[in-house]
């Protein structure tokens, strides 16, 4: 599968997952001057792609569970990849990429010049297998040998000072065309909001709440989809808040909605940090925008779910698509990660509406409570206690465009 986040994404369980913010903004890399024999620095190498070769330089940096990668492009200008983690075990390298185009895997072993890493790239094919495997040799990127490395796409934008209260200048709002498949939403790079969903599920993303937490909803709410586009009246990157606000404001304009917040008892899951301690990898990015995908696991074991640049109010938002309850963020955490995260659904995730791999299948994935809490140093606990619901005071279908 392949992700272009300046045109669009395609999630294997949009109808799962409400949709992706995406991620846009990024540091302009420069060649790193590191010893001879470390890891650490840009490596390059070429691969064959879905229609060509491909140039892309591997930057290594340290992680604090271990080594990590940013992945960019050397012949077009693109948003850059996140390898949360990277394994390395003596002379030998491995890593799975599962951002952007990089659908696959890398194995190899460092040369004992350290100069180069020879192994082998598994790329999603979509054959029989899933998967097809070539000859891939990373080099050492030093000043003279080095790629030029365009600007990542975003690289020049401006943020919206945080203190402005941005507006859609344009919007349209229609129902959707049943014979037309597809649903979701997508932030196009700065200047244009699309989503394709309920008012009911819009709310609930930009609350960070599921179904069950909205009170007060005439049946038309999570029946009805719409087609929604927004363009912002400001110039610039809007923060996660700013769009959340520009959302919010839309649905007051178009559907007269009306809401406030209460608490009500119900069954819930808090997500905190394991004692082990939580092993998660800062990201590098930075724009305010989030980008999640998930796809089956190399061998068919499992799910991998990959983020790259969210909060654990991101990554909350995320869970309670995969949860059949509401779940409650006392992490504590703060600041923006990146991570892969391999498992095995079961009938306590999705809900039915994933279909799972067979059980003969041979998959080894631990189920998603425990891959949690062994990949990510997070931990879910179910409880029954107080939770924040929504409640809908006015709402009505929308206004002419």
């Amino acid at each position: 599968m392949h992700i272009k986040k300046h045109v669009s994404a395609v999630l294997l369980v949009s109808a799962v997952l409400c949709g992706l913010r995406v991620a846009s903004q990024a540091q302009t890399p420069t060649v790193n001057q590191v010893p001879a024999k470390g890891i650490t620095g840009d490596w390059q190498a070429t691969y064959n792609g879905a229609a060509d070769a491909t140039r892309v330089v591997f930057r290594i940096s340290k992680a604090p569970a271990g080594w990590r990668a940013i992945v960019y492009w050397a012949d077009q200008s693109h948003y850059p990849a996140s390898v949360p983690t990277l394994t390395l075990r003596g002379d030998e390298v491995s890593f799975t990429a599962t951002a952007n185009d990089l659908n696959g895997s890398f194995a190899g072993t460092i040369a004992a010049d350290h100069a180069t890493i020879v192994g082998n790239w598994t790329q999603g094919s979509g054959g029989k297998s899933g998967f097809a495997s070539q000859p891939m040799t990373m080099a050492r990127a030093r000043k003279e040998t080095a790629w030029v490395i365009p600007p990542p796409l975003g690289s020049d934008a401006k943020m919206i000072a945080g203190n402005l209260d941005p507006t859609f200048e344009v919007t349209t709002v229609k129902p959707h065309d049943p014979n037309v498949m597809g649903g979701g939403w997508r932030w196009i790079g700065a200047r244009r909001f699309e989503a394709t969903m309920t008012v009911g599920a819009l709310l609930a993303d930009i609350y960070g709440v599921q179904q069950d937490q909205i009170l007060g909803t005439p049946n038309w709410m999570f029946k009805d989809v719409y087609d929604f586009t927004g363009v912002p009246d400001l110039p610039g990157w809007p923060t996660l808040d700013q769009r959340y606000s520009m959302e919010r404001k839309m649905l007051q304009e178009r559907f007269g909605l009306k809401v406030h917040a209460e608490t009500r008892e119900m069954s819930a899951v808090a997500l905190t940090t394991a004692k082990s301690g939580d092993r998660m990898t800062p990201s590098v990015l930075i724009d305010p925008g989030v980008t999640f995908s998930m796809h089956p696991a190399t061998g068919g074991g499992g799910f991998v779910f990959t983020a790259q640049n969210s909060s654990m109010g991101d990554l909350k938002r995320a869970l309670q698509g995969m949860l059949d309850r509401p779940v409650v963020d006392r992490t504590g955490l703060t600041g923006q990660f990146d991570f892969d995260l391999t498992f095995m659904p079961d009938d306590g995730v999705f809900g039915g509406r994933v279909h799972l791999p067979p059980v003969d299948s041979g998959a080894t994935a631990p189920d998603l409570y425990t891959a949690i809490q062994q990949q990510l140093g997070l931990k879910l606990s179910k409880f029954k206690g107080q939770v924040e619901v929504l409640v809908i005071d006015h709402i009505e279908r929308p206004s002419p465009n």
